[in-house]
């Protein structure tokens, strides 16, 4: 499956990036057409996602570090076309939730 991976860099305390990151996922799925299926939660500091964008199978993780959250999203092979312009969107979607 192709991989896009990211690193974006926060000033905030790992509880509040613990809770941006759950509410991004609660609010931001609720009645978005283009998310459907989205099934979350924590690991210790590792949030894991799945669920569907577009009709695409998703997956991925997020890693909170103090100062900075990396993580990854695996798409099925049929969006590969996609993941460039998909990768830009993930990261200025957490890049501003996290702002």
């Amino acid at each position: 499956m192709p991989v896009s991976n990211f690193k974006i860099a926060h000033n905030l305390s790992l509880e509040e990036t613990h809770v941006r990151l759950k509410k991004l996922v609660e609010s931001d799925a609720v009645g978005n057409p283009l998310l459907s299926a989205m099934k979350f939660g924590f690991v210790n500091d590792v949030f894991k996602f799945a669920g569907k964008i577009k009709g695409f199978d998703i997956s991925g993780e997020v890693k909170v570090q103090p100062n900075w959250v990396e993580g990854f999203v695996e798409f099925p092979w049929l969006a590969k076309p996609f993941q460039s312009v998909a990768t830009q969107k993930i990261e200025a979607y957490f890049v501003e939730k996290l702002q």
